[in-house]
């Protein structure tokens, strides 16, 4: 009898999405624009043209839409190599509903109405992850140091605050007792 062994685990990287590939997206994303305003000019003649952004902090968030500017923000991962292609699309339909139907809060029957006749499905869209194969994560990995007060309670600040905490410009405390720096750090995956 042999053993199965699974894939290793890997992770997306925003690094790995290449310049070519961030503009494809973007040139994909004008298309199908561009093919769902010359489909229903009436109705989308209110919408401005989008502007879309890439945004590499979006790690688990797909998409986001401002009705109001016309700006639509897509995680830069929808172009990574290990991503379904059909899933930008998706995307991309999704948040160009609810340009569409700017007085549409959320995802009730109005927006819906839009993603139909877009081609996405009218549901509200999961995380990345939830798109991924098992093998594949979105995880990033983040460093924590270990501060520690008088009395040995433990507490581990982010990147961020331990800067601020090294550099004197705050101090930190659990109660009343301030903590201290003990020079150990960990990577941990979020």
């Amino acid at each position: 009898m042999t053993a199965t062994t699974r894939p290793p685990v890997r992770s997306l990287r925003t690094a790995e999405v290449s310049p070519a590939a961030r503009a494809r997206l973007l040139k994909r994303a004008d298309a199908i624009y561009a093919e769902l305003h010359a489909k229903y000019p009436r109705e989308t003649a209110h919408a401005q043209q989008p502007q879309w952004e890439l945004s590499t902090r979006m790690r688990t968030v797909l998409g986001r839409c401002w009705t109001h500017s016309g700006r639509i923000r897509l995680t830069v991962l929808l172009a990574h190599p290990l991503v379904d292609p059909s899933l930008a699309d998706e995307v991309i339909r999704h948040e160009l509903a609810h340009l569409f139907a700017p007085l549409a809060e959320g995802h009730g029957p109005a927006w819906q109405r839009w993603a139909v006749k877009c081609g996405a499905k009218p549901v509200r869209m999961l995380m990345l992850h939830d798109y991924m194969p098992s093998n594949v994560t979105t995880a990033t990995r983040r460093t924590q140091y270990r501060y520690v007060t008088a009395n040995g309670v433990e507490a581990w600040l982010n990147q961020t605050r331990h800067n601020r905490a090294q550099r004197g410009a705050t101090t930190y405390a659990i109660g009343s007792d301030t903590i201290t720096y003990t020079g150990e750090s960990r990577e941990v995956i979020e």
